[in-house]
């Protein structure tokens, strides 16, 4: 019997697995005929970011082309958001591949652009990763900074989910520092927002 439902639960993953990974294809498939007869515009940055995001993790090195064909792209047209996106998507690649000092470059880089546009999406977005490399540092003082400065840009502009991933953050990091009163009082008002953007969901 013990054999039997793990040769199951084995079936039930890898069909999981090649059905996430079907429909990746897919939308991979999708994205490369899109980008066969896009212009030279702020839609083909958008699909070139989006490329990247696609595969991320599993083919690093076409990530890495697409999001640095994203920033060249945007450059040229002076879209600026794209050059902002495409420096957070190589920041979120590096990160992925454990090098901190790339990582943090891109996204400071992107911060910059964001703040010179006034992109709030962009600088929150920038100010969470980076508050992620410093607490992955051990710097705790700096990741508190930056994820609190995200947490106040996302409130600004209504990003709940958002909000509801700074206070978890946050949290987080107080944890690490032993200041529980603080962890728990972030943890239940991320469990709060959570409520209000998905009431039926359940937090273990």
């Amino acid at each position: 019997m013990i054999r039997i439902t793990k040769r199951f639960l084995f079936l039930l993953l890898f069909c999981c697995c090649c059905k996430i990974l079907f429909a990746q294809s897919k939308k991979i498939d999708s994205l490369l005929s899109v980008l066969r007869t896009a212009k030279e515009d702020s839609s083909k940055a958008g699909t070139l970011n989006e490329l990247s995001w696609e595969y991320m993790g599993s083919d690093n090195s076409k990530s890495k082309k697409y999001a640095e064909d994203e920033l060249l792209l945007s450059e040229k047209i002076n879209f600026k958001k794209g050059v902002a996106m495409a420096y957070n998507t190589l920041g979120n690649l590096y990160e992925g591949l454990l090098n901190m000092p790339e990582a943090l470059k891109n996204h400071m880089a992107s911060l910059k652009v964001s703040e010179e546009i006034g992109y709030k999406k962009g600088i929150a977005a920038a100010y969470n990763n980076i508050g992620d490399i410093y607490w992955d540092q051990d710097n705790y003082p700096e990741a508190l900074k930056y994820h609190l400065a995200s947490l106040k840009i996302r409130e600004e502009v209504g990003d709940k989910p958002g909000v509801a991933d700074s206070y978890h953050n946050i949290g987080l990091i107080y944890t690490d520092i032993g200041n529980y009163p603080e962890a728990v009082k972030n943890h239940l008002a991320a469990i709060k927002v959570y409520d209000e953007v998905t009431p039926t969901s359940c937090h273990a």
